[in-house]
């Protein structure tokens, strides 16, 4: 097991049932926010302080692994010190306003409007180079275990959302970048084979660029390999992998069928879209919260329809 459930089971037969769990780390906190992913789970108290425990064979708990060779696991919350209520060297004290949770990477939106991420950089999806990458290259993999800046000093973070391995940020609605390219505040990168990033094309990795959609974020929700988000509007949109029509669009079918002329024909394979598609079953409602699994979406939607 990788400790994510904050004991290191040997037996998984002894995990199949909730069971009360105290940790004198965090006695006295209370959470703000919890969020899992994979191995690992993240945690936000009140007085500003992230806690993660999990999987950290990529550093993605926030300490160096000690072994490249084994998925090193930690059974307790960590603290990051690194992110530590109003820890910053020039600039307002920081709080983190928000952490996502990848399959082997983190991110942390804070109040100040910075994005930081750490673990797991084999497609790009911290969005900045790595502080260290394995001796042997395993699959190319870079890691960093310290949580570091990557976004540019001009651009402000408001929302994040961690695929499995990529990561989709918003920005702040005024900005010198959304007046001079006329695109959403959406910024996505890393991971693309299922044109996951909505950039309209599929590769293995993407650099970070801007999503192409008509409207303003409110919310978003990353999946296994899909995205799908909320404008504000009641717009709804979403890309990426669609083999069980978990983009709720339909399924494309052999020659792409009632998508055809919707999306470009670059951006449309056989089971995966990498332009945003109008969900139209929810646009006109107002969704309030949406959710991305392996593969399947779930929106949350309140009675009354606009």
């Amino acid at each position: 097991m990788c400790g994510n459930l904050g004991e290191d089971y040997e037996d998984e037969d002894d995990c199949d049932r909730p069971r009360w769990k105290s940790f004198p780390e965090l006695e006295g906190s209370e959470i703000r926010s919890l969020c899992s992913c994979g191995q690992n789970v993240g945690v936000i108290t009140e007085a500003g302080d992230i806690f993660t425990w999990g999987a950290n064979n990529f550093g993605q708990v926030g300490i160096a692994p000690e072994d490249e060779d084994e998925a090193a696991h930690v059974c307790s919350p960590c603290k990051l010190p690194q992110l530590r209520s109003g820890l910053l060297r020039n600039g307002p004290p920081r709080q983190p306003a928000q952490l996502a949770v990848g399959r082997g990477h983190m991110a942390c939106v804070t109040t100040t409007g910075e994005l930081f991420t750490w673990g797991c950089n084999d497609h790009g999806q911290l969005g900045r180079d790595s502080s260290y990458k394995s001796t042997r290259q395993r699959d190319q993999n870079a890691f960093s275990a310290a949580p570091g800046h990557a976004l540019d000093a001009s651009y402000r973070a408001t929302q994040v959302a961690c695929g499995s391995d990529w990561t989709c940020v918003v920005l702040e609605e005024e900005g010198v970048f959304h007046a001079q390219t006329g695109r959403s505040m959406l910024l996505s990168f890393g991971r693309n084979d299922k044109g996951q990033c909505g950039h309209g094309h599929s590769s293995q990795r993407a650099d970070m660029a801007f999503v192409k959609l008509s409207g303003v974020v409110r919310t978003l929700a990353c999946g296994e390999g899909h995205t799908i988000c909320v404008c504000w509007g009641d717009e709804v949109y979403a890309w990426g992998a669609n083999e069980c029509g978990q983009l709720g669009i339909g399924i494309q079918g052999g020659e792409h069928g009632h998508l055809a002329g919707l999306v470009s024909a670059s951006g449309i394979g056989e089971d995966w879209i990498a332009e945003p598609c109008r969900v139209e079953s929810l646009c006109g409602r107002r969704c309030v919260m949406v959710a991305a699994g392996l593969f399947h979406s779930a929106a949350l939607v309140s009675s009354r329809v606009t």
